[in-house]
């Protein structure tokens, strides 16, 4: 017996390992066919989600795309999608962030790992700008995956500003791979000169700087221009205000792709800027040092400041009252220049004024009364010498001497500026004196005003206007009775005239309104002058 148990042990032994590897390959087998599905899967969405993230960026539907994106990011991390899928989710983030949301260091953080990722993954073209390009040229830095070093060809593209021998800090003093020597300070609304040293055979298609002023919520690009060394500028005079001015740069080559940066969106240079020199003035290489700009004397070919005095922060009612470069806003001078595309200033939208009316007619012999049954109920005809019986329905009025009479009346306008120098208005004057007949008291028109002074929401303002009305404007002239019938005019009539006002807050101020009637075909001339209260609201 212990022998047959030690010939059948070996037996059993391999009788079981037998079916561990059966059941071992069954195993693989279903994990490679159930398994590799969801993961295809999961891969397909991720792609899926970007492509629907992008198109959705494109139409500019910004919280759609970024919530695509945030969503095929969470399937990737559960699905283990790595690799260029997962690098492409991180850069369509960054892309998103820095150009739907102007968030450029969270796109910063994107980019970098996007490129862990893959260190080889691109910009799309159809969807970079420069600013995307520059910061994704920083954060290929960062994440050390190429682009480190001095541009292709270039050597040495650092160099400071020159010829006026201002001081200078040392190379580099900011992240970047384009060494660059900002000055320390310049003199407020003074040109700041900003240059970069670049061979003539360095492959270098354009340099931009990203600067920012005070006041100013984001960066705006200039073109830096080929010079003798590099490229330079001179940031416009009307730009340089205290306490400093902040700014970073970024190369391109002919193809428009990142070559490299001097400085960046969350570290740029900052140049202090003062109003008494303690250094000697910078300048560009071969030039003399920027004059201060003013009024009486603006160097050839600067933007200075001009018209306004007020500065940043200041209060202002116009564009017009603020330093060039600045605009009026909710009555303060910020940072940027109004749209081309509208009115100088602003002015107010709905008013309404109430009023008193001095109006002169003018009362001319053979003019149609409004009734006969005043006074005594008879005039004479001063044609045939006949009385005109009560009764009759037009007689002839009897005027002892031409000349004005005087006519009062309430005035009302109701009306709205269209655009700052254009308005349509509907009025309404009733007379204070006034006989019998249709619209004997009234008269309804409508008028166009067109603004003559600069559009402003307070201050002296003036307009001229044409309309035209219906109803009566009935005088009453002297005559050799008693009795004083009123002229019949109208029932048309076209104005014209002028409002020369001021308006001590937006929504107040007083007017003073000379305008001239002329009444149809029952004809009749008139002045009227208004005085008064404006509202707007």
């Amino acid at each position: 017996m212990p022998c047959l148990r030690v010939a059948l042990a070996p037996t059993l032994w391999m009788s079981m390992l037998s079916r561990f590897r059966s059941l071992l390959l069954v195993s693989i087998v279903l994990a490679s066919v159930f398994g590799a599905q969801p993961a295809e899967a999961q891969l397909r969405r991720v792609l899926d989600l970007n492509r629907q993230a992008m198109d959705a960026y494109t139409n500019l539907e910004l919280d759609t795309a970024m919530n695509l994106l945030q969503e095929a990011l969470q399937t990737a991390q559960r699905g283990g999608v790595t690799g260029s899928p997962l690098a492409r989710t991180y850069l369509n983030l960054g892309v998103v962030s820095i150009g739907g949301f102007g968030d450029n260091g969270q796109g910063l953080q994107y980019f970098t790992q996007a490129l862990q990722a893959d260190g080889n993954i691109q910009l799309d073209p159809l969807t970079s700008t420069p600013d995307i390009q520059s910061v994704f040229t920083l954060a290929r830095n960062r994440a050390g995956t190429g682009g480190g070093g001095t541009p292709s060809g270039g050597g040495d593209t650092g160099g400071d500003v020159g010829g006026g021998g201002g001081d200078v800090t040392p190379v580099p003093s900011g992240p970047g791979n384009i060494p660059h020597r900002p000055i320390s300070e310049q003199l407020t609304n003074t040109a700041l000169p900003i240059f970069v040293e670049a061979p003539e055979d360095a492959p270098v298609g354009e340099i931009f700087v990203y600067y920012k002023a005070p006041g100013m919520r984001d960066f705006r690009r200039l073109q830096m221009r080929r010079m003798d060394g590099g490229f330079g500028l001179e940031l416009p005079c009307s730009e340089v205000m205290a306490p400093q001015v902040e700014y970073y740069i970024a190369a391109f080559d002919g193809d428009g792709d990142a070559m490299g940066t001097a400085g960046s969106p969350e570290q740029p240079f900052s140049v202090s800027i003062v109003s008494q020199r303690t250094l000697p003035p910078a300048a560009l290489p071969g030039q003399i040092p920027p004059e201060q700009c003013s009024d009486a004397e603006c160097p050839p070919g600067m933007e200075c400041a001009s018209g306004g005095t007020a500065g940043l922060g200041d209060t202002c009612v116009v564009d017009a009252d603020c330093r060039t470069g600045l605009s009026c806003s909710d009555n303060f001078c910020i940072a940027g220049e109004e749209d081309e595309d509208s009115e100088p200033g602003e002015t107010i939208g709905f008013f309404a004024d109430v009023g008193f009316s001095a109006g002169l007619g003018y009362a001319s012999g053979g003019k149609e009364a409004d009734s006969t049954s005043t006074g005594d109920g008879s005039y004479v005809d001063p044609e045939t010498g006949e009385t005109c019986p009560a009764g009759v329905d037009a007689c002839d009025v009897r005027v002892e001497q031409s000349g004005l009479v005087f006519s009062p009346a309430l005035r009302l306008t109701l009306g709205y500026w269209i655009i700052p120098r254009f308005a349509l208005a509907a009025t309404v004057r009733f007379n204070l004196s006034a006989g019998e007949g249709t619209l004997s008291s009234l008269m309804l028109g409508l008028r166009a005003m067109v603004q003559l002074t600069t559009p402003a929401m307070t201050g002296f303002h003036a307009d001229a206007f044409l309309g035209s009305a219906v109803g009566q404007y009935q005088i009453a002239p002297p005559q050799g009775g008693d009795a004083e019938p009123y002229i019949i005019s109208g029932l048309n009539s076209i104005q014209i005239g002028t409002n020369i006002g001021y308006r001590i807050m937006e929504n107040f101020g007083f007017n003073f309104t000379p305008e001239f009637h002329l009444l149809f075909p029952k004809s009749l001339w008139a002045i009227d002058l208004t005085i008064s209260a404006a509202v707007s609201f």
